[in-house]
């Protein structure tokens, strides 16, 4: 019942990203908005690690979702602006690739030192050091490069 909840949450803070991307970009510009959304949810981590309750980490799920999915909104407007179209569908396919076997890397790595010790709250600076990895090369591809470095990526 508590993984259904977390799923549902984090499907709501992604359709709360799509929506509210637009509006980050037109009131804050790319780059800001990107470093603003990726300061929510490490603090949304970080709070869920100093007091893991069930709502601290429903809000985290929540917070979390909503950044991931903005970033991503941001990614892709950069992709679709930034590079030639005989190149668009590889670039895609790399970001997408880097983003999802980073975030998997990174749940591993929790769940890993999670079942080692269950009772250590500390394992939830795992979450915020995965995922602020992952934010940081997120936020890579949604700052505001010219086409030819992400040309040259692909």
């Amino acid at each position: 019942k508590g993984y259904a909840i977390a799923i549902g949450i984090s499907g709501v803070g992604t359709f709360i990203g799509t929506l509210l991307a637009p509006l980050l970009i037109q009131r804050f510009h790319r780059a800001r908005s990107s470093r603003m959304v990726a300061f929510v949810a490490v603090v949304a981590c970080a709070s869920a690690g100093f007091v893991a309750t069930r709502l601290t980490v429903l809000a985290m799920a929540f917070c979390v979702a909503i950044s991931m999915q903005v970033l991503r909104v941001f990614a892709d407007s950069v992709v679709q602006k930034s590079v030639d179209d005989r190149a668009i569908g590889r670039a895609y396919a790399a970001y997408d690739v880097a983003s999802n076997a980073v975030f998997l890397v990174g749940g591993l790595t929790v769940l890993a030192v999670r079942s080692a010790a269950p009772r250590v709250p500390s394992t939830m600076w795992f979450v915020v050091a995965a995922l602020g990895f992952l934010l940081l090369m997120l936020h890579s591809w949604t700052s505001d490069r010219p086409a030819r470095e992400v040309h040259r990526a692909c």
